[in-house]
């Protein structure tokens, strides 16, 4: 069983809650099958048979001491699916936090120098809304740009730190399986890329600690060496 083979036995030694949220492959394959919703059903009701696996809902929220957390459905997003239901938790999740820190986190980036790209051109794509992203670039410019302090996202196999855009801080983290390297400088999206504070495509995954109003940030390769650190004030 692929939750066994790829998430409890890689993860065994880890005694720590994992909070899940669905991808682009998470909902079908290949040949248009990308849509079968009702298959995220199956991720959520893991839940209840694993220790570690969390995912309480296709897009759901919880307060871990002073941060309220906000899991998206980016790939819903995409295909159009319950967009205004989400719409409307997102919004009046963020509009309820009594938190200091509220961080989104999801699939899909808002912006990437990575080979996907930035939402509402990903690919290089753009005008296509299903394929260059732009219900999710809508979506983030409505709910979650200026709204949430920082916001994590997979998607792209790589490793960025990216210049605050939105007024929300932007962190791609998806190099802990395979790597992808990244698409050379240009505007795209009508956002132009003058470069991260930090990017690489190294395996490896992300690591932060908030204390107070401040979060430091780190990005470790696969055998745990620092590759760069930085702080966030919020």
């Amino acid at each position: 069983m692929q939750f066994d083979t790829k998430f409890e036995l890689p993860y065994a030694d880890l005694d720590i809650p994992f909070y899940v949220v669905l991808g682009n492959h998470d909902s079908g394959g290949l040949g248009g099958a990308c849509f079968e919703f009702w298959r995220g059903a199956i991720q959520v009701d893991y839940t209840n048979v694993s220790d570690k696996w969390t995912m309480p809902n296709e897009y759901y929220a919880f307060v871990q001491e002073h941060v309220t957390f906000v899991g998206l459905d980016t790939n819903a997003l995409m295909w159009g699916h319950q967009v205004s239901e989400q719409r409307e938790f997102v919004a009046d999740t963020i509009d309820a936090a009594t938190t200091p820190w509220v961080i989104a986190f999801g699939h899909h980036p808002y912006i990437s120098n990575g080979k996907h790209g930035d939402a509402g051109a990903y690919e290089g794509i753009p005008g296509i809304p299903i394929l260059s992203g732009g219900s999710v670039k809508s979506f983030f410019d409505d709910e979650i740009c200026g709204r949430v302090d920082l916001y994590f996202s997979g998607h792209d196999h790589n490793r960025q730190w990216l210049p605050r855009a939105c007024d929300t801080q932007l962190v791609v983290s998806g190099a802990a399986a395979k790597t992808t390297g990244f698409r050379e400088r240009a505007i795209v999206g009508g956002l132009r890329h003058n470069g991260p504070y930090n990017e690489d495509d190294t395996a490896g995954f992300f690591w932060g600690e908030i204390d107070g109003d401040t979060l430091r940030a780190r990005f470790y390769d696969r055998y745990g060496t620092l590759n760069f650190e930085t702080t966030m004030t919020r």
